[in-house]
């Protein structure tokens, strides 16, 4: 969308619906879009202030709203304050934006190959939205899979693949403090009742009638990800 007031427009049409934002404000876009950075081009303002838009939008038209790769500390201090005011609201991290940090790609050979929007922000950002996880007040952990080459990569398209690494990242999470429980609930069951939404059969539960489709974990059995284990592009 090019303006608040053609999203506004948009989602009248959504009333009662639950729908996904990828917040970032194209007005503050534009307004760094001469920055040195890709990571000063869009700035945690243009996150955080996209959140509030999107949860007034909300409560404007009953929507339910989901707030897509929260990756600062004030998008979900935005969400916690909607939920209490007793407004629904849910969100999801990707493990590059509980992982890595500016602080670690100062010092990266080859930086480039993490742009992504919303780009990689600060260790404090960071370490707010690991705590909030580990607390199970983030609702979903979400790949944003992008599956580019690393000559597109490179050349300044965005995007991280994570399909390959979504199995392994979450034995990063217990080493963090994360439960299983919070895990599990993260991973299969708050995105299955979403899912579960859209299709005939539910998904998300180890139950009669749901949809078998299991991952197994061997928390006994190391894992090293090697680049021709990957098939990604």
């Amino acid at each position: 969308f090019e303006s608040d007031d053609s999203l506004r427009q948009a989602a009248a049409h959504y009333r009662a619906n639950w729908v996904g934002f990828h917040a970032e404000s194209p007005d503050i876009l534009r307004q760094n879009q001469n920055r040195g950075t890709h990571h000063e081009r869009r700035p945690p303002e243009a996150e955080s202030t996209a959140v509030q838009l999107a949860l007034d939008l909300a409560r404007d038209f009953g929507i339910h709203p989901h707030i897509c790769h929260l990756s600062t500390a004030g998008g979900f201090r935005a969400i916690v304050a909607a939920r209490q005011q007793g407004f629904p609201a849910t969100c999801e991290v990707t493990p590059h934006h509980l992982f890595f940090d500016l602080k670690m790609l100062s010092t990266h050979p080859r930086p480039g190959l993490f742009q992504c929007n919303p780009p990689i922000r600060s260790r404090q950002d960071r370490l707010v939205l690991l705590d909030a996880f580990r607390r199970g007040e983030i609702d979903f952990l979400a790949t944003d899979h992008a599956p580019h080459s690393l000559e597109e990569n490179e050349n300044g398209i965005s995007g991280i693949p994570h399909l390959d690494t979504f199995g392994a990242f979450v034995f990063w999470l217990r080493e963090q403090g994360v439960s299983w429980k919070t895990i599990a609930r993260a991973v299969s069951e708050s995105p299955g009742k979403v899912l579960s939404r859209f299709t005939p059969n539910p998904y998300g539960r180890i139950e009669e009638g749901f949809v078998g489709s299991l991952t197994i974990l061997n928390e006994k059995r190391p894992t090293t990800v090697r680049r021709q284990g990957l098939r990604t592009r």
